[in-house]
């Protein structure tokens, strides 16, 4: 007889695409493959910020575990909202209690209970059990009582809740038809560029068509890494070099997710084990880790101070969100002078000042050291920021619209310049980056595209990723390359600033992160296991 799966409490979360049978039927084949390429990208992009991990997916569904019911929640929250620039909406479903662990999955009750409250739901929907509502009170959420419900294949009946609003914020309404069509409209097949052809034949074929267009495609010209590191470490590429020089395990690390560099130091945030790490780049040792309250969803480091934001925290009170610093030689983590609403999570400082952006109320905190003063930049509605990038050059600070195919730029100087929006596509902004010459590089992960703006935000190169790099997440620009995080083709890319070609393809055995510059032109990389 087989011996007894092991047994874990989870939090449960499974979504999928309302109508999903209609909206393929109106797309097509080819487009309706496109859209759910770019959901699945999305969802990914979601679970990893709120520490999920990706249990299963089918079609247009995903099931995933969480380590409490709030950051499932608040993901779910997260994908329903970020996932309408497709013109889609999503249902989600979520409950908490003890799993059996089956191989690398979850299985049992609790998951099926998910699973049938989530096929309760409609339009947007994010519905949780009695159990995760209880488990999560004065955590910000908003219910909305659904009754009583008798579930599928479970025995008794089972009350329902909807998630209104989160810390005061009503969550946005589904679509309307004419809205949501306009947006699926929008969705074109995959070029065919964007398969894996032969190289000669990308070269004498789909390079000429697209650089005739103004459109870059990447072409791998490069060889790959000859180093591979493995999950749960941090990889070094040295300036100049087309591959890995060192790699080192991470021993506290299990989804490390954000990167900072300051004082000679490399410092690490862990999602799931909720510590930040001190790690000397000289030889790769650990010197300190500190423990956190909520998990670490963004770091920044200047004047010899480390900011860690946690996004996924809210606590009941005046202080909606948190943050945290700790002077370099000093081994305490402390409350941070100031508050940010919940939510808040892409972090920057430098100049003086630390930047902090809300993505739910499309705000941006910006906070003077020297003055200990606070104040607000409100964005355009519904922007949802997902990451800031400090242009101290040019005194600008850039702003990825995670909800809009935009980047923002604030003036950081002190005038009363408003902020200026430039659009970068069809498709959401994943991540941003500053080159030391003040140019801007964006990426959009859904549209495995890269986008370079000068300082003014005038577009001078459009760069077609498209197999060379899928789903990319990150971007770092330094002088002399462009490097980009590919999560779904666990793999680090390096691109010509001058014209979009690939420098050098760098695989990684997990999933390739968070981008950080250290001394002498080094670039570490965070690399994450895959769940």
């Amino acid at each position: 007889m087989a011996p007894p799966s092991d047994r874990t409490l989870a939090a449960i979360l499974f979504t999928d695409i309302v109508e999903s049978t209609s909206v393929a039927e109106e797309l097509g084949d080819r487009r309706w493959k496109a859209l759910v390429n770019r959901h699945h990208a999305v969802v990914r992009r979601e679970l990893k910020r709120f520490g999920g991990r990706e249990l299963d997916t089918a079609g247009d569904g995903f099931f995933a575990s969480f380590k409490e019911p709030a950051s499932a929640i608040s993901c779910g929250c997260a994908v329903a909202e970020t996932i309408r620039e497709l013109g889609v909406e999503i249902r989600a479903g979520v409950h908490f209690g003890e799993c059996e662990q089956m191989g690398k999955k979850l299985g049992g009750i609790t998951v099926v209970v998910a699973s049938r409250i989530m096929s309760l739901g409609g339009a947007g929907d994010v519905l949780i059990s009695s159990t995760a509502a209880e488990l999560t009170r004065g955590a910000g959420f908003e219910l909305d009582d659904r009754g009583q419900h008798e579930l599928k294949g479970v025995e008794g009946s089972w009350r329902v809740f909807a998630v209104t609003a989160i810390d005061g914020v009503p969550r946005s309404v589904a679509l309307s038809g004419e809205e949501a069509k306009a947006r699926r409209d929008d969705v074109t097949a995959e070029d065919p560029s964007r398969r894996r052809w032969p190289l000669v034949a990308v070269v004498a074929t789909t390079v000429a068509a697209l650089v005739a267009a103004g459109v870059v495609v990447a072409v791998v010209l490069a060889q790959r890494s000859a180093l591979v590191p493995a999950a749960n470490s941090l990889s070094r590429n040295d300036a100049g070099s087309r591959s890995f020089a060192a790699s080192v395990p991470i021993a506290a690390a299990n989804n490390p997710v954000v990167l900072a560099y300051g004082a000679g130091r490399l410092w690490l945030g862990d999602v799931d084990s909720r510590t930040v790490s001190e790690i000397d780049p000289s030889d790769g040792q650990t010197v300190r880790t500190f423990g956190t309250a909520s998990p670490p969803t963004g770091l920044a480091f200047a004047d010899g101070q480390l900011w860690v934001s946690y996004g996924n925290s809210s606590r009941p009170g005046t202080r909606l969100g948190q943050l945290a610093y700790t002077d370099a030689a000093d081994a305490r983590l402390v409350a941070a002078p100031f508050e940010v609403p919940a939510g808040s999570f892409p972090i920057v400082a430098g100049s003086g000042s630390v930047w902090v952006a809300d993505w739910l109320g499309s705000t941006i905190t910006r906070y003077d050291t020297a003055i200990s003063r606070t104040s607000r930049v409100v964005l355009p509605a519904d922007t949802g920021p997902v990451d800031l990038a400090l242009a101290s050059s040019t005194d600008a600070l850039w702003v990825a619209s995670g909800r809009a195919p935009d980047v923002i730029r604030i003036d950081t100087s002190g005038t009363a310049r408003p902020a200026q929006q430039f659009r970068i596509g069809d498709a959401g902004a994943t991540a941003v980056s500053a080159a030391p010459d003040g140019s801007v590089w964006v990426t959009s992960e859904s549209a495995d595209a890269l986008v370079e703006l000068s300082s003014s935000g005038v577009t001078r190169l459009q760069v077609s990723l498209g197999s060379a790099c899928d789903s990319p997440s990150a971007v770092l620009a330094t002088s002399q390359t462009v490097w980009v995080s590919c999560v779904g083709s666990d793999a680090v890319v390096g691109l010509s600033p001058d014209d979009g070609s690939i420098l050098a393809t760098l695989p990684v055995d997990g999933v390739p992160g968070a981008i950080s510059q250290g001394d002498s032109g080094a670039v570490w990389v965070a690399v994450g296991s895959r769940q």
